[in-house]
């Protein structure tokens, strides 16, 4: 990862592994506390809260993690809920072969400029034809 990165925007796959014991997760805990400013389109909290729903239903969080890791995942103080092109991101998702939902967080890094940091492989490998992406098992 470069040592100067200082925003990006950070994919739904992150913050999990942020909140969660994941196979990247001190890598997103890191990242979290390092960036000036992450950024992430309006789904993420939707998109954040049905992965934290689908592990509750699974067994492996409570379902007081799962409302308390949802709560959190909007508080983190340096995350900014960023618009974009939705119109874009569904020439993109179509382009791609990819979710909207991965679509949009590829866009907004578009627009913003900035790198897409994910840990999810089929966005990295979609995304990286239009943007720059980083992978978790970059940094």
């Amino acid at each position: 990862m470069k040592a100067d990165l200082r925003e990006a925007v950070l994919d739904a796959s992150i913050f999990i592994q942020a909140f969660v014991k994941e196979q990247y997760s001190e890598k997103a805990l890191k990242l979290l506390g390092s960036l000036k400013t992450i950024y992430a389109p309006p789904l993420l909290p939707y998109e954040a809260g049905n992965t934290l729903i689908i592990l509750n239903r699974r067994g492996l969080i409570s379902r007081e993690d799962a409302l308390t890791l949802s709560s959190m995942i909007l508080r983190v103080p340096n995350l900014e809920i960023r618009e974009h092109s939705v119109e874009e991101a569904v020439k993109l998702a179509l382009k791609l072969h990819l979710t909207l939902y991965d679509a949009s967080y590829i866009q907004l890094s578009k627009e913003l400029r900035l790198p897409l940091i994910t840990a999810d492989n089929t966005q990295y490998e979609g995304g990286k034809r239009e943007t720059e992406v980083i992978h978790a098992r970059e940094i």
